[in-house]
């Protein structure tokens, strides 16, 4: 299906069965800006009386004082700026919200962003992973279809949980097949919980090879 089509039925309220469409969620994107700020603020109240109290006399010298104050200054200078950066970003989703858009099919992934469109055919989606989750959640061996389920999010109540690597930044992401590019989904909950968005796309993929091969 073509991609503007996918988009334009996707917006029209008119969903088909099996269609899942995820919107910014305004509210966790704005949440999320203001805990940035709040971090961005706090790293400012250190950063720059940490600059008055250093600059220039612990820089006149060598040796452990001179690493010391260079290291405490970047890691308050990044924790400050670097969060005020989120912060903007976050920001400048909400603010033109109505242009986020992942839409999942049985026979395509589409996700619209500001002067971005991303489409892969489902048959071209290979290698699911979400990275970062700390208790991420994994479907069961016998689990409900979700799509039978009253509310097709209330889904993840049937799976159990699961200790995946904590050290990396979470993201869910998979290959384009067509490039052996990697494709990102999501880096945050600002569409859906990741585990979510996890099953609903290793479903349709595994759907679409079965089908295929089958």
């Amino acid at each position: 299906m073509e991609v503007e089509a996918v988009l334009a039925t996707a917006r029209s309220g008119q969903i088909p069965q099996y269609w899942t469409v995820w919107p910014l969620r305004r509210d966790v994107v704005l949440r999320s800006a203001l805990r940035w700020g709040g971090v961005s603020v706090f790293g400012f109240i250190l950063f720059i009386p940490a600059i008055f109290a250093t600059v220039p006399d612990n820089f006149t010298g060598s040796g452990a004082k001179l690493v010391f104050t260079s290291v405490l200054l970047l890691v308050l200078g990044a924790t400050a700026i670097g969060s005020f950066c989120i912060a903007l970003y976050d920001l400048w989703r909400v603010l033109r919200a109505d242009e986020f858009l992942i839409v999942m099919t049985p026979d395509d992934y589409v996700k619209a962003e500001p002067r971005r469109i991303t489409h892969v055919p489902m048959e071209h989606v290979a290698y699911v992973t979400m990275r970062g989750m700390k208790n991420p959640m994994e479907q069961q061996a016998q689990l409900v279809d979700p799509y039978l389920q009253p509310d097709r999010y209330r889904f993840m109540r049937g799976v159990v949980t699961v200790r995946r690597e904590p050290a990396r930044s979470p993201s869910l992401a998979f290959l384009d097949t067509r490039t052996d590019r990697e494709v990102i989904v999501a880096t945050d909950d600002s569409f859906e919980a990741l585990p979510a968005l996890e099953y609903i796309l290793q479903n349709h993929a595994y759907n679409k090879q079965q089908s295929r091969t089958g």
